[in-house]
């Protein structure tokens, strides 16, 4: 199954499955959210900080000890760019930026993505405690537009296909109180990122480059009460994604190719490098 159609998959299930979860039997959860991002190419001295917030939904059937559960969210933020343009040159030697615009940049951007699941687990319960495993599929995608206020700016798009193993504890501790925590590794399939260099200027040719090696860690903690028969829960989380470089891709300017300096003085073909993604925060969460 391709990217293109496991997202249209995520989107069909979600305006079907969730609003006929008021109707039929089966949870509803629908969250805000926010926290810090932080996105970070070690290699390159380059990030992007800032405050995110946005709103998550979940839908989950129980049948005996078997769950089903799909959930999605959307998130965005303005974030502050803090990084350097790179030295290029063509295979002639020609340089298509001049040693000054190397320098540190700082401005503006913004962001949203999307992270959608589908998930199938079992329940194991004794006394006051559960534990459910599951296991599935998930769907990333991150969006961060140019600033059309920044000459060198331009859009980056990064597309994830993974795989997630979830491990829900709860315990119950009174008829309307319950703790829980839930922890997540996600082993990536298939990404690819985009870079848009179209956007800095039209003598640029768009960028395409594969990732194969990656994967994220989750830690959600949770605390949850009902209130006129409602679950109302208090989420603290945090997660980590860990991808390495792409493959590389050829960048031409007005028809000539363009090396790239890399941070040992050598020129290459482009490539996206390895990075570090930090999102954590605070998630309030209703079930219906």
């Amino acid at each position: 199954m391709t990217l293109k159609y496991f997202k249209l998959l995520i989107t069909a299930c979600l305006t079907i499955l969730i609003p006929a979860g008021f109707s039929f039997a089966g949870d509803v959860d629908l969250s805000i959210k926010g926290g810090y991002f932080r996105y970070d190419e070690p290699g390159v001295n380059i990030s992007y900080t800032g405050m995110v917030s946005g709103l998550q939904g979940a839908y989950t059937k129980s049948f005996s000890s078997w769950s089903f559960k799909i959930q999605s969210e959307i998130m965005s933020g303005n974030l502050n760019y803090h990084g350097r343009l790179n030295n290029h040159q063509t295979m002639d030697g020609a340089m298509v930026s001049s040693h000054e615009n190397s320098g540190s940049l700082s401005y503006g951007s913004n962001l949203w993505y999307t992270d959608s699941v589908v998930l199938v687990g079992r329940s194991y319960a004794k006394n006051q405690y559960s534990l459910t495993p599951y296991a599935g599929l998930g769907f990333r995608y991150l969006n961060n537009p140019d600033n059309p206020d920044v000459a060198y700016d331009y859009r980056r798009q990064i597309t994830y296909l993974y795989f997630p193993m979830v491990l829900e504890f709860q315990k119950t501790l009174s008829k309307n109180r319950a703790w829980g925590i839930t922890g997540e590794i996600d082993l990536l399939l298939n990404g690819s990122a985009k870079a848009d260099l179209s956007d800095a200027s039209d003598q640029y040719n768009d960028l395409s480059f594969k990732q194969s090696l990656g994967g994220c860690v989750k830690l959600t903690g949770m605390y949850h009460r009902d209130i006129l028969g409602h679950a109302v829960s208090l989420k603290p989380f945090v997660e980590m994604w860990l991808v390495d470089e792409s493959d590389t891709d050829v960048l031409e300017y007005d028809g000539a190719r363009v090396m790239v300096q890399s941070a040992d003085g050598s020129y290459g073909d482009y490539r996206e490098p390895s990075n570090i993604t930090l999102t954590a925060g605070l998630q309030l969460n209703i079930m219906f």
